[in-house]
């Protein structure tokens, strides 16, 4: 009696295993196994994997659409553009297909563009961006579009776009990278310098910030002279960068050149509208330099301002920059984003 219940039992076990078989097809455990092998292979840019095993996903009629960029992309890589159109087409007359749709597009518009087809590759890199505004890989794409026509203002500007998104999402080696196509393109253009500079600050690199700066200044400079002076922007700019290689040539000791830039942008610029902190680092950093370079009696003058207007918090700052000079460099903060 006791075996007969058991073989019931293991019986009643087995059907129950054969019915969940049958209540999960094989076409699900396939995309299961396939998916993160294709991820595998986007991540190793392994074109033809993907093509592989997305064809496998597409014959046995799975799902694909999470996996449709990255099947479009190969194929336009591997030199089946026209193939990576027809795919994409066909995904975007899905109703149910890819939310991010603006991914399709700028993969349609790759496609289009390695096909030869510059017009509706820009068409489609136009939708990305009615689409999403903040998607920075289509500025680059049509930059690169009308820098190629010859078109170099369009072309500077869509590289700036770029660059603005870039910086706000930390990507700071393509903001440099592109800023210089963008300098390249316009080399009396600040604003490209400008994220140039951020750029390189904010991967620690002071020397090429420098650089940067010193070049946009003698830009601002130049541009003063040859017109008697300088619009609103520029002379913010000025102001900005000429304070910054001020900060920058403290750090490295090199005091005359510090006060040099401060006393070209900071003292021929009305800053008395300026908020308070900033007014504070500005005397805090003329003292330190009339410090460092000798001139006791001014120095002796502006520390009796400081003491007086801001109390102990300047003074404390002052001392911190006068035994730690590369300690201004914390000053960037004013001026960077």
């Amino acid at each position: 009696m006791k075996k007969y219940v058991i073989l019931i039992g293991l019986s009643l076990l087995v059907c129950l295993s054969c019915k969940k078989q049958k209540e999960t097809p094989y076409k699900s455990s396939m995309r299961e196994t396939l998916l993160p092998q294709i991820k595998d292979a986007v991540d190793h840019s392994d074109f033809n994997k993907i093509i592989l095993l997305c064809d496998s996903l597409i014959k046995n009629g799975e799902k694909y659409d999470d996996v449709v960029v990255s099947y479009a992309e190969a194929l336009v890589a591997t030199g089946k553009a026209e193939l990576a159109i027809t795919v994409l087409k066909k995904e975007l007359e899905n109703k149910n297909s890819y939310n991010k749709k603006y991914y399709l597009y700028h993969e349609m518009g790759d496609a289009y563009l390695v096909s030869g087809d510059t017009a509706n590759a820009i068409a489609n890199y136009q939708e990305v961006l009615r689409l999403n505004q903040s998607y920075a890989r289509p500025y680059i794409r049509l930059a690169e579009i009308y820098e190629h026509q010859r078109e170099k203002e369009k072309a500077r500007d869509y590289y700036l776009t770029a660059c603005d998104l870039f910086v706000k999402h930390r990507f700071y080696k393509e903001t440099m990278e592109y800023g210089l196509k963008a300098f390249s393109l316009d080399s009396t253009n600040v604003q490209a310098l400008e994220y140039v500079a951020n750029a390189h600050y904010r991967l620690g690199d002071y020397a090429n910030e420098l650089v940067a700066l010193q070049s946009a200044h003698a830009i601002l400079w130049k541009r003063g002279e040859k017109n008697g002076n300088l619009s609103t922007e520029d002379a913010i700019d000025f102001l900005e960068t000429g304070c910054r290689c001020a900060i920058l040539f403290f750090a490295k000791e090199d005091y005359n050149m510090a006060w040099g830039y401060f006393q070209a942008s900071v003292l021929n610029t009305d800053v008395s509208k300026s908020n308070d902190d900033i007014q504070r680092k500005y005397a805090v950093m003329i003292a330190a330099i009339k410090y460092k370079i000798g001139d006791k009696q001014d120095y002796s003058d502006l520390l009796s301002v400081i003491k007086e207007r801001w109390k102990d918090k300047g003074e404390d700052e002052l001392n911190k920059l006068l035994t730690n000079p590369q300690s201004i460099i914390e000053y960037h903060s004013f001026w960077v984003y």
